[in-house]
């Protein structure tokens, strides 16, 4: 169960700052150097990202990690 709630903070954590900042998740995936298709697997809860992927959004979206 804890997994499947670590996605769900990443989806509530990842949705509110794209909106805010004005960033589509295709603008997002370019941002950070990753695909667009990562981007939506994290936002639908197919898989998590790494720390290392963790540090390149935060650093983007300019949130500490």
């Amino acid at each position: 169960m804890r997994q499947q709630a670590d996605f769900n903070r990443i989806k509530q954590w990842l949705e509110p700052k794209l909106g805010a900042m004005g960033l589509t998740p295709e603008r997002f995936a370019r941002l950070c150097k990753l695909s667009r298709t990562s981007i939506y697997f994290y936002m639908e809860d197919v898989s998590r990202p790494t720390e290392e992927t963790m540090t390149r959004m935060c650093r983007v979206l300019g949130v500490p990690l």
